[in-house]
């Protein structure tokens, strides 16, 4: 349950209701989630037609720079159509930036992204299902917990220090204190086909 911020709009969604955010002040407080030096997975479903430089989707941490501890689902950098992920632990970070030939979100359809984390290996990228990338994570040994809330919208700062909020609508988001499978992740994106490596 989130504590909506300035005002979202429910919408229509990929599965029941969605929040709309007008890419302005619009955020949702998830709450002070933990995930210390664990393994976690977050996923959402997303729809937008363009943001704000790289303004985040889904993050625990004060975006203003990526060095700063904690994890962000975001844009991509200066609205570039694709979606970018990072996590650091204050020491050492790791980035992932997918290009938009392989892993687009705008244009106004939904799509679902999906990042797990096996904090001892590596973190797993998904895009509509499909595996896009991975990541060795191993290097992050510290805890990601910046002592700021989770937040749909912005970063975990609340526009604080990074005043960019995302324009668009999330459905569906769930965080998990485990790694899930390929297949569950498929499962959460709908899809029911095989699958295949796409990197």
């Amino acid at each position: 349950n989130g504590a909506l911020q300035n005002g979202p709009q429910w919408i229509g969604g990929a599965q029941g209701g969605a929040l709309q955010m007008d890419g302005v002040d619009d955020y949702a407080i998830l709450g002070s989630i933990s995930y210390g030096e664990g393994d976690f997975t977050a996923a959402l479903w997303v729809k937008t037609d363009g943001w704000n430089d790289d303004a985040a989707m889904l993050s625990n941490k004060d975006w203003n720079s990526g060095s700063n501890v904690g994890w962000a689902i975001a844009g991509g950098a200066g609205n570039n159509g694709s979606w970018q992920w990072n996590i650091s632990d204050g020491d050492s970070r790791v980035d992932f930036d997918p290009s938009v030939e392989l892993a687009p979100i705008t244009g106004g359809e939904w799509h679902h992204l999906c990042v797990t984390h096996d904090r001892d290996g590596m973190a797993s990228f998904y895009h509509d299902g499909l595996r896009i990338g991975e990541a060795d994570i191993s290097g992050i040994v510290g805890t990601v917990d910046p002592d700021l809330p989770t937040v749909l919208g912005t970063g975990g700062a609340e526009g604080t220090t990074w005043e960019y909020w995302f324009t668009g609508a999330f459905d569906d988001v769930r965080i998990y204190d485990r790694a899930l499978s390929y297949g569950e992740v498929a499962g959460l994106a709908g899809r029911t086909t095989p699958v295949y490596e796409a990197f």
